[in-house]
């Protein structure tokens, strides 16, 4: 019988095997701050949580200020507004690209693989740019997602020790971090569950794939209504599957978020918070910018979900994902 669970795995990573060192998630401010004293690093590993957390920070700002600059106001090219978005944007730009990359090659590393595979990754994005192809954008897009997001591998490798082990923390509270394949399957088991605890890695897999795949729906719809390669039928069946997919993940993505709130230690009830500004907006569009409030609830979103897991059990559940509780060799002790 085809087990597709066991297949799955081999790409995306399963749970720690007894015996190996217990790796915790990196924090936000650790990996920011890491991938900064490491600027012209090239050597050693990093970990998925060191990566992802440096993507969110370096990818934000790139993204909602060229946001700014192409859609959100209506600015001659000769203002000096104009001048000065659009000059924040290179030096945010420029001053994360070598770190980007640096972090990039330490997870390649991480991963047991040279740092030169890189160039293979980035060669689809640079020829969709180049032969106008979209396309080979979202190879590369995927090429990049599968290789930066597998496991690390679970000992000493010619690139170095295994990154953050809780061995070599003392500090650390016995957290491991759910793989991604875990992470979708807790997510759609627990659909209808708005009770319990969600760590940081269990919601950010989850919006992972949830995310990429609606944008990819919607990408491709728009790309093929555009286009005069692809019939109206195309695209309409394509937007057809990309709200089949909303629909879907709608439950388990509130749900999930709920539980990721009870983790910090707050009502679930903070998410309507997170989203006032977006309905208000979106009310008063006549008087106001509609992109403002989409603009502040994402931050509001990317804050409060960011928050690190409280170290005990609290009123909601206890600790999400304890080292203490999957090992049997602890529970027999």
């Amino acid at each position: 019988m085809f087990d597709y669970k066991t297949m799955f795995s081999k790409f995306t990573g399963s749970s720690q095997p007894a015996g190996v060192p217990a790796q915790r998630m990196m924090t936000f401010l650790e990996a920011v701050q890491t991938c900064l004293e490491k600027y012209f690093c090239f050597k050693g590993r990093a970990s998925r949580s060191e990566y992802w957390w440096w993507f969110l920070a370096y990818g934000l700002p790139h993204i909602l200020l060229f946001y700014c600059v192409h859609f959100a106001f209506s600015i001659p090219v000769e203002s000096a507004l104009f001048f000065f978005l659009y000059t924040g944007l290179y030096v945010v730009c420029g001053a994360g690209t070598i770190p980007f990359v640096a972090v990039s090659v330490r997870r390649l590393h991480d991963t047991g693989l040279s740092g030169w595979w890189l160039l293979f990754l980035y060669l689809p994005g640079i020829l969709s740019y180049a032969l106008l192809l979209p396309w080979l954008g979202l190879i590369g897009l995927g090429l990049n997602i599968y290789f930066q997001s597998r496991p690390s591998q679970n000992r000493a490798n010619t690139y170095g020790d295994v990154p953050c082990t809780a061995s070599s923390q003392p500090d650390a509270s016995g957290q491991r971090m759910m793989s991604f394949t875990e992470s979708v399957e807790t997510c759609l088991k627990k659909c209808c569950s708005f009770k319990g605890r969600a760590s940081r890695a269990e919601y950010w897999w989850w919006a992972l794939a949830y995310k990429m795949t609606l944008s990819l729906f919607m990408y491709c719809s728009l790309y093929c209504e555009e286009s005069s390669l692809y019939s109206k039928n195309t695209s309409m069946i394509i937007f057809l599957m990309c709200m089949a997919v909303a629909c879907v993940g709608l439950l388990p993505d509130l749900a999930v978020s709920v539980r990721r709130l009870h983790d910090t230690g707050r009502s679930g009830w903070w998410l309507l918070a997170c989203y006032v500004p977006f309905f208000l907006a979106g009310l008063l569009m006549s008087v106001v910018n509609d992109t403002w409030g989409v603009a502040v609830s994402s931050f509001m979103i990317v804050y409060f979900l960011t928050r690190p897991s409280e170290k005990r059990a609290n009123k909601y559940g206890d600790v999400p994902c304890q080292e203490a509780s999957t090992d049997p060799l602890k529970k027999l002790a």
